[in-house]
């Protein structure tokens, strides 16, 4: 169950007990409807994982929601980096796939969180990291 949403800067106890937080996030999709006014699909935020729960941080507002009310955390994405393209029309396209394919390869994932209210997951892309980092550090942390 989700907190109910606090004013910027009014993380209490949150503050000292994180366990561990993801910086380089953004948020893709998934989250409680009063959350949406805030949290757009691409929003850089930090995930701070504390031990009462997981609190959700943009550049102005601040959502938590609790252990209990998550029901699994899931990391998803591919093993080694990768270029982001799915497919490239040849003719049309020829100079843009070429620049593709000279770009360096990028680590990116995604960690899911599953909501026990609504039973919905909410997506979030973390960059620099691959699927079996995501995991490791989840499953360092207990997650």
């Amino acid at each position: 169950m989700p907190f109910p949403v606090e004013p910027p800067g009014a993380l209490r106890s949150c503050d000292t007990s994180t366990v561990f937080e993801l910086a380089d996030v953004r948020y893709i999709e998934g989250a409680p409807f009063e959350w949406r006014r805030v949290l757009t699909p691409g929003l850089p935020v930090r995930l701070d994982f504390v031990e009462q729960g997981l609190a959700v941080l943009t550049s102005t507002d601040k959502f938590a929601i609790t252990w209990d009310g998550v029901t699994h955390l899931a990391a998803r994405g591919p093993d080694v980096p990768e270029h982001r393209c799915v497919y490239y029309w040849p003719k049309r396209h020829l100079f843009t796939l070429v620049r593709h394919l000279t770009e360096r390869k990028e680590s990116y994932c995604w960690l899911a969180v599953g909501l026990a209210e609504s039973g919905d997951e909410m997506i979030f892309e973390v960059e620099q990291m691959l699927r079996p980092e995501l995991e490791e550090v989840l499953g360092s942390h207990g997650g």
